[in-house]
């Protein structure tokens, strides 16, 4: 190597890197040393020297990349690059937008010698979130906090000496308190705005003396400290603000958050919008039912101003949020909300108010802390919006898309091409045919929520939108979009639930559609979040909000075992007339207004809504007892799962004399004889739940004998409504709007797509299968989409041009028993 080449390779290497790699010892500033057996005392690349982040970790977000390492002379982001960032050796760490914010962490190391290190540090203005943290290397336990506490921005051609902007300022910390712990150094940027960024050099963890600069600063450990763990209360100490900002540390400008900003129990700095700053909480410790409420308002943009909890000790954040309800004519004015903190019970955590913004609304308006709730509060959708987990307006579904086309693209025959294709994306894509064009079903709420339409109506039904997704529940674990999707309806529907156990659909708004109580309305949700879960392993579906809707279903179950007309009255007096309102309230049963079609029942214990409620009931008993632990819930879920399936078998069943034990379909609980027809209707319908979907929803096993001789009768001649045709046969309901039903048998045969596609996934032959694909297939009348009823000898003749649910329906039989695609 010549003369010249090794010189620089020596002026890009720092004296304290020479050290940590020698084999000798060398002395320097403070009288240093290194020695083989001093090697654990150093981080790797303390000094950016590799031209990378070797030996660093980056944790998260996009501030900390390898392109972050720059050998630049000049800082390049102000004074037009007329100030020297005063680095050590060729590089440095600091090239990157300012936007961007992470964490990155280095080696470990331990902290020997003198306890002293010291490093370089400029940008960050805003040290709350701009700052450098000893941690320890096993708990991540912050030891010690650092920030550039010397920023000072003066006019540089006339006060060089003073101006510290993104210039490197020496500063040497104090760890001989914690000599001998293995620590490392974690570097955090958290900011986006207002010098919200970092640059560092020359990390030095090893002095065996106390270090002398002529030119450096001591560092204050700025760490939060708060109150130990037993004397940490549940509730948090002035949440209220009655006294002030007592209990709040103020971190920043010291006008930004003041106790005169407070007015009744109002905390708002829009009086010092232009000033900038983090409120600091003390501790809490997360009790009762891990619920905690805020009001919130104003945080325009939320990546400048919104609330973060995070854990005392590592300082993780658990949430960050903003007002997503908040307009700019609410001015001061807050929303309330509530957010689940329960996997945290036991932990000390705290709240940060950030202020990070100067302008266009950059102000908070906080109210009404509270951190204790011994009881379930009553929430619908005031529920804080996480801003950690990325939400998405609009989902491509691009993974299931290829893998689905690539599917369909081999089927060979055309029809069945087309209409798997047509069915399968009716959901999310919408329909476009010789009948005209529908868009996507699906709207996707800026809170993380799925709202589904139910193709032709514009309005959601609880029921339906669970069957709408059902073809796509097997892809979740491979595409990111149906899994949030689904995730996002899961939410909405339990939302809908909360609102009114009663209404079966709802509009946009949350407003009510339609009153009619359907056992099953309150079943489909849960069935469809058991599936998530068991899918995608995913238990973050069940929180304190499911807690509080399943709360809502069983007392609702429970009402309607012991059913008043005070608690629900069918309204419709044409509906009153319908049938007989006599049932027996000591049976057990659970009384229903209406069936799965939104007709009116005739008797009003609708036996596959309590079948379907059993099935519901042993759900949430098994998710309480083995995903989310609460004996109280998973007792009664049991319990009144026990009940309700006795008098299923008691009251609910009839001794046929062509097929033996069957099951009604509707009854009045009146008669345990199973001999006896009275007070028992006979028949099976296409809506579903139904009899004939009994081992789909959970309710029993499709060997079972009693469903197996229900079944034989629901797909017979006995059944007045099983309908056989010149293109298909199959069970029909009397919610028919192609003929009239005054005496069905003798009117047109009309079976429904979706009982015939129940009938294909309740059965273990598949030559049925493949003739129930073939029914459906054949009978679209050319649109290539499933209807609702439909004549069997003219499929012209039929009712709902674009009706998603059995189209879900259709191409889940497909894709299941006829391509034997199996994701799970």
């Amino acid at each position: 190597m010549n003369k010249k080449k090794l010189l620089r390779v020596l002026a890009g290497l720092t004296l304290a890197s020479l050290c940590a790699a020698s084999v000798g010892a060398c002395t320097f500033d403070g009288g240093q040393t290194a020695k083989d057996d001093t090697a654990k005392y150093f981080i790797e690349n303390g000094d950016f020297e590799t031209g990378d982040l070797s030996g660093w970790t980056v944790l998260s977000g996009r501030a900390f990349t390898a392109f972050g390492v720059t050998d630049e002379y000049a800082d390049s982001l102000s004074q037009d690059y007329t100030v020297p960032y005063g680095k050590q050796g060729r590089y440095l760490y600091g090239r990157y937008k300012e936007q961007a914010t992470g964490t990155m962490i280095s080696s470990t190391f331990t902290v020997g010698g003198s306890g002293y290190i010291s490093f370089k540090m400029g940008g960050g203005y805003l040290g709350a979130l701009n700052y450098i943290s000893i941690v320890d290397a096993s708990s991540d336990e912050e030891l010690a906090r650092y920030e550039n506490e010397k920023f000072n921005l003066t006019d540089y051609s006339t006060d060089r000496e003073n101006y510290r902007g993104s210039n490197l300022v020496q500063y040497v910390a104090d760890l001989s308190g914690i000599k001998g712990r293995q620590v490392r150094i974690k570097v955090v940027d958290d900011s986006t705005a207002n010098w919200g960024f970092m640059t560092l050099d020359d990390f030095v963890t090893y002095y065996e003396q106390k270090p002398s600069f002529s030119d450096a600063f001591a560092a204050t450990d700025v760490k939060p400290t708060f109150s130990e763990l037993k004397a940490t209360p549940n509730n948090l100490y002035n949440g209220d603000f009655s006294e002030g900002l007592g209990g709040w540390t103020l971190s920043g400008e010291e006008n930004c958050f003041t106790s005169a900003q407070i007015k009744n129990g109002r905390l708002s700095n829009k009086s010092s919008e232009n000033s900038v700053g983090v409120l600091r909480s003390s501790a809490f410790k997360v009790g009762g039912q891990g619920l905690i409420s805020f009001r919130l308002g104003a945080t325009k943009n939320k990546t400048l101003t919104y609330l973060t909890v995070k854990k005392v000790g590592t300082n993780e954040e658990v949430l960050r949020t903003y007002s997503n309800r908040w307009k700019e004519e609410h001015d001061e004015n807050t929303h309330l909300y509530f957010a689940d903190l329960s996997k945290y019970k036991g932990e000390r955590l705290y709240i940060e108010i950030v202020d990070n913004s100067r302008g266009d609304w950059g102000f908070v308006s906080i109210e009404s802390v509270n951190t204790l709730y011994t009881a379930l509060p009553k929430v619908t959708d005031e529920i804080a919006v996480n801003i950690n987990e990325p939400i998405a307006t609009d989902y491509s579904y691009s993974v299931m898309r290829n893998l689905v086309d690539s599917a369909i693209a081999g089927i060979a025959d055309e029809t069945e091409r087309l209409t798997l294709n047509k069915t399968f994306y009716a959901t999310i894509d919408g329909v476009s045919n010789k009948k005209g064009n529908w868009g996507s079903v699906l709207k996707y709420n800026a809170d993380g929520t799925t709202f589904c339409y139910t193709g032709d109506i514009h309005a959601m039904w609880l029921r339906d939108s669970s069957a709408q997704v059902l073809p796509y529940l097997q892809f979740m674990n491979a595409d990111k979009d149906v899994k949030a999707m689904v995730k996002g309806l899961i939410r909405k529907q339990f939302e809908q639930i909360r609102r009114d156990p009663y209404a079966n659909a709802f509009n946009p708004d949350g407003s009510t559609f339609e009153r009619k109580f359907e056992i099953d309305s309150l079943c489909y949700p849960v069935w469809l979040a058991y599936n998530y879960y068991e899918i995608t392993g995913d238990d973050s579906v069940f929180d304190a909000f499911f807690k509080m809707t399943v709360g809502v279903i069983m007392d609702t179950f429970k009402a309607e075992q012991n059913h008043s007309d005070a608690n629900y009255r069918i309204s419709n007096e044409n509906d009153r007339s319908v049938g007989s309102h006599t049932f027996n309230p000591n049976c057990k049963l659970i009384w229903s207004g209406y069936r799965p079609s939104d007709d009116v029942c005739y008797y009003k214990y609708f036996i596959p809504g309590n079948m379907f409620a059993v099935a519901t009931l042993e759900r949430i008993n098994d998710v309480f007892t083995n995903v989310y632990p609460d004996a109280a819930i998973a007792t009664r879920a049991k319990n009144m799962a026990d009940e309700v399936r006795t008098a299923i078998e008691t009251y609910g069943v009839y001794e046929h004399p062509t097929f033996g034990k069957i099951y009604a379909f509707e009854v009045t609980g009146e008669t345990a004889d199973k001999s006896s027809q009275s007070g028992k209707l006979l028949m099976d319908a296409a809506n579903i739940p139904s009899l004939i979907s009994a081992p789909w929803l959970g309710y029993c096993e499709p060997t079972d004998e009693t469903y197996l001789n229900t079944r034989a009768y629901a797909l017979s001649d006995d059944n007045p409504y099983y309908y056989v045709g010149r293109y298909a046969s199959g069970i029909g309901d009397p919610h028919d709007m192609v003929a009239s039903n005054s005496n069905p048998h003798k009117d047109k045969p009309v079976p429904w797509h979706m009982s015939i596609a129940m009938q294909a996934l309740t059965s273990t032959d598949q030559a049925e299968v493949v003739r129930c694909v073939k029914y459906m297939t054949d009978t679209t009348a050319g649109t290539y989409v499933m209807h609702e009823a439909f004549y069997a000898d003219d499929p012209n003749n039929y009712s709902r041009d674009f009706f998603t649910w059995p189209c879900a329906l259709y191409a889940h039989v497909y894709i299941t028993r006829i391509l034997g695609i199996n994701m799970i």
